[in-house]
């Protein structure tokens, strides 16, 4: 056999091989990514996912690493994204979970003819704030500059909050222990108020949010009140059931 021939042999195999190995990696590809969502259950086992950010109806693969869902109504989760040309908000779609953490739901305070405002609730000052709602609920984050466990809710006055606009006060409290999801700031949801759903005739109803936060947070010396807002279709404001859409 000549140098030619040995050369055509060569690059053969070469391609041979490249092309295995592209499939292989191929079969193996994937884009996990994380967000929230709002579990539902069928009453038999089954569970779907409404995911924030309009990124679709998600029910768990039999390859995913979360079995047990231990009652969760708010998660943070890992996902891969599906093969999709589209997702749409109602799009029904089973893909891989490959982590979840249960997030606690917590009540917003009703102090609508409170004079003074009660003081379990927690007034203690964050270096930053911010919020979303999707799917019937508010999901709050609070970076305090430390892991310390806290408590975290919103209050709301009745009487200020109607038409089309909830004002919300951001409450957080630290308490003893450390925060245990690494990944993200404390963090919370909380159902949208139902005295709403009656009363938001436009297409939104928007969330103001306010909060007490440091000024410069290196020297903790003064603070200011930080104001936060989200739009949220009307259509949005009350929470998913199994068999939505």
């Amino acid at each position: 056999m000549n140098r030619k021939c040995v050369w055509i042999v060569a690059m053969c195999l070469m391609a041979t091989i490249c092309v295995s190995c592209l499939e292989k990696t191929e079969s193996n590809f994937r884009v996990t990514v994380p967000t929230y969502a709002t579990v539902t259950y069928d009453g038999a086992g089954g569970v779907r996912l409404f995911m924030d950010e309009r990124r679709g109806v998600v029910t768990p693969s039999a390859e995913s690493a979360v079995k047990d869902w231990k009652d969760a109504r708010r998660v943070y989760l890992k996902y891969d994204l599906p093969m999709l040309d589209t997702v749409y908000e109602t799009r029904k779609y089973t893909t891989i979970i490959r982590d979840a953490h249960k997030l606690e739901v917590v009540d917003l305070v009703d102090v609508t003819g409170m004079e003074q405002l009660p003081a379990e609730l927690g007034n203690e000052v964050v270096a930053d704030f911010n919020f979303h709602a999707y799917r019937g609920y508010i999901t709050i984050q609070a970076a305090a500059g430390n892991s310390s466990a806290c408590d975290i809710t919103c209050s709301y006055d009745r009487e200020r909050s109607s038409g089309d606009t909830l004002f919300l006060q951001l409450h957080y409290a630290q308490k003893e222990g450390n925060w245990n999801i690494g990944d993200i700031p404390p963090t919370v949801s909380a159902e949208i108020p139902s005295f709403l759903q009656g009363q938001v005739k436009a297409d939104n109803l928007c969330i103001v949010m306010t909060g007490k936060v440091w000024k410069d947070y290196s020297t903790k010396k003064d603070t200011v009140e930080l104001v936060r807002t989200f739009d949220i279709s009307r259509g949005r404001l009350t929470t998913p059931e199994y068999g939505s859409y």
